[in-house]
């Protein structure tokens, strides 16, 4: 298990480097041992993964992502809600791992998971966390990334999902401190929200 930890996992899984590993196996048994039906297994066993792999370049997800600031626009120093909807144009199917992509100065970006434990009647999936800006701008928040397998959990593809949308921060209004007391400095400070459904929010 250790071995099938180092090999890539851009393209296949564990479980795919486990059954061309085991294909290479059964390969040479059939060359040393002359078995015609150790033969045909190994050529089983690679030709699952190497299906898998053309399979999920050949569909494309197609996925509606939205987002929503509150505000929409932030002070320094102060924080905004983000509510990411997704819907899948075809429902069901396995859960997806997923990230929100975000500028390195807000931190960790937010992993979830794609559909949420409640989504709504229509089937559209709602996620809250916030953001806290220490720096004046405009940051291109998003898109999504999401790593998606076969059925069989052999092959992995990795696309994304959505555009940007730009989150403005503006500069805080001027106070003037007294003398002797310096103003407080200014942070970043990102905490991802607990993944649950909005029932305020609409898609659009």
């Amino acid at each position: 298990m250790a071995l099938l930890d180092r090999l890539p996992s851009r393209i296949l899984t564990a479980r795919g480097w486990g059954f061309v590993l085991t294909a290479v196996v059964a390969l040479l048994a059939a060359q040393v041992l002359g078995r015609r039906d150790l033969l045909y297994v190994g050529i089983l066993l690679v030709a699952l993964p190497l299906a898998s792999i053309v399979v999920l370049r050949i569909v494309k997800p197609n996925f509606t992502v939205s987002r929503r600031f509150q505000p929409q626009s932030m002070e320094i120093g102060s924080t905004t809600t983000v509510t990411l909807s997704l819907t899948a144009s075809v429902a069901g199917g396995a859960s997806i791992s997923m990230e929100e992509r975000l500028p390195s100065r807000f931190g960790q970006a937010p992993h979830f998971t794609y559909p949420s434990r409640n989504p709504t009647r229509d089937g559209v999936s709602l996620y809250e966390y916030r953001l806290r800006s220490a720096s004046r701008g405009v940051y291109d928040i998003g898109p999504v990334t999401a790593e998606f397998t076969d059925p069989f959990g052999l092959g992995m593809s990795r696309h994304e999902l959505g555009a940007t949308d730009a989150l403005v921060v503006t500069p805080a209004p001027w106070t003037s401190w007294p003398p002797r007391c310096p103003a407080p400095a200014a942070t970043t400070d990102w905490r991802p929200r607990a993944v649950r459904r909005i029932p305020a929010m609409t898609t659009s």
